[in-house]
């Protein structure tokens, strides 16, 4: 329950966070190789402060963008007017509970969020989980396609699922689900260690700060795990 209080007490901090993640520009270009996003409309489940949102309604025809955290989608919806778009919505909702119409958009997107399932009940995410799917299908059009993005490792150069239960998550949406499966680099950039490490630490534990504050950090590696397939 630590992340939901932050997710509802101190968005503006985790997004200062994010906004360091990826420095590459790594995920956006691997999004559209899976998939052409251009004019296409997408239903966003998790949308946080509007990270990967941002990245989409440059590309989309429309994003609806959904998060349980309604001080999360206010820091969103923030940043998204700065960006002079005026192609996407917000709503506050439930990932087992999207409020669209059926065979309503092409392409649904869950950036580090069905996971949660998995970290707030590890004995009993598998019905969450399967309710979620079962919802992505419903909103998806024929032919729609589902893209999921999960941690492989905050401070891991190569893809560790962080847990036992995240690993068993994933290899369930391979197995079961028959998604396919890549990883990718979304290394963290600051400004300097004390900076990498108080923001880090704040989300991730003071385990991995003191990694970097012992290694004067100012890149901190990461690895993202993306499955994806269509109905």
């Amino acid at each position: 329950m630590r992340l939901r209080e932050i997710y509802r007490q101190q968005p503006e901090t985790y997004d200062s966070l994010v906004s360091h993640e990826d420095f590459r520009g790594q995920l956006l270009p691997t999004l559209q190789e899976i998939t052409p996003l251009r004019n296409k409309t997408i239903a966003e489940f998790g949308a946080g402060t509007g990270r990967i949102t941002r990245l989409l309604n440059l590309q989309a025809k429309q994003v609806i963008a959904a998060d349980h955290s309604s001080p999360m989608l206010q820091v969103a919806r923030e940043r998204l007017a700065e960006t002079g778009a005026e192609n996407w919505s917000l709503v506050t909702a439930d990932h087992r509970e999207m409020p669209l119409p059926s065979a309503s958009v092409e392409l649904a997107i869950a950036g580090w969020t069905f996971g949660s399932f998995v970290d707030e009940d590890p004995l009993n995410w598998l019905q969450s989980l399967r309710t979620a799917i079962a919802e992505v299908q419903r909103i998806l059009q024929p032919g729609g396609t589902c893209i999921i993005i999960e941690t492989l490792g905050t401070g891991e150069r190569f893809p560790t699922p962080p847990n036992r239960h995240l690993a068993d998550y994933y290899h369930w949406l391979e197995s079961e689900k028959g998604f396919q499966h890549r990883w990718i680099r979304t290394d963290y950039q600051f400004s300097d260690s004390c900076e990498a490490s108080e923001l880090i630490g704040f989300f991730f534990g003071e385990e991995l700060a003191k990694r970097v504050t012992a290694n004067q950090q100012v890149i901190v590696p990461e690895c993202t795990g993306i499955w994806w397939r269509s109905w």
